[in-house]
């Protein structure tokens, strides 16, 4: 290089050459943009946080109640569980889902190993049709259950694997069911199947039931 010559700079990396390609406003324009799209999506965030929140029916952190009737709500009951089996200090309510088949150390697998608990389950049955159902109940260590405002099973003092069986007559259609089961050597189990007129043994599928914490204890 001649000394005290410089080298040709090109017209494309000179900054404050008036055909520069990435010009000051251009970098500002992009900053604008990226502020935009990060506070958008923040609120997009918030706003699905929150209107999930109101479809639970989440308070300080705690569920109150489900969401109306929709077909994504199918596949279980609510539950409540509590830290006795007389069903008082509620520990934690949440949906449980699939079959009518539970076992405590899959349901109550998180809550406290070294006390006696219960649990109340709460929602809907949708009967297929109009009919006869025929019901078997499997417990260890104790259930109440009413379906359609009927106590179908009372077996609460069931320490052993107990079995019981029942018919009742159903609407076609949604029908009330509420559940009380406890719990007191933590190796429980309740599972209860149907047959409904003409069908098969089953237990009762996830898809018939639906969630719903309002659906309180009947008097009878």
């Amino acid at each position: 290089m001649t000394p005290g010559h410089e080298p040709a700079m090109s017209p494309f990396l000179h900054k404050n050459h008036p055909y520069h390609p990435i010009p000051r406003a251009f970098w500002m324009l992009f900053t604008l943009l990226v502020v935009w799209t990060v506070a958008l999506g923040g609120f997009a965030v918030f706003r699905y946080h929150e209107w999930s929140e109101q479809a639970l029916g989440v308070q300080d952190g705690r569920i109150l109640y489900q969401a109306p009737d929709t077909q994504e709500m199918r596949g279980g009951l609510f539950a409540t569980f509590y830290a006795s089996g007389a069903l008082q200090e509620p520990l934690e309510s949440r949906i449980v889902p699939g079959q009518l088949s539970y076992r405590t150390e899959h349901e109550w697998g998180q809550l406290p190993q070294d006390q006696a608990l219960g649990a109340r389950l709460t929602g809907w049955l949708e009967a297929p049709g109009a009919g006869d159902y025929q019901f078997i109940i499997n417990v260890k260590e104790g259930a109440r259950v009413w379906i359609d405002g009927t106590m179908l099973f009372d077996d609460w003092d069931t320490l052993s694997l107990h079995r019981d069986m029942g018919t009742l007559e159903l609407p076609g259609g949604l029908v009330p069911i509420h559940i009380e089961w406890h719990n007191r050597t933590r190796n429980g189990w309740l599972g209860i199947l149907w047959q409904a007129p003409g069908g098969t043994w089953e237990f009762i599928p996830g898809e018939r039931l639906r969630p719903d914490p309002h659906v309180g204890r009947p008097e009878s």
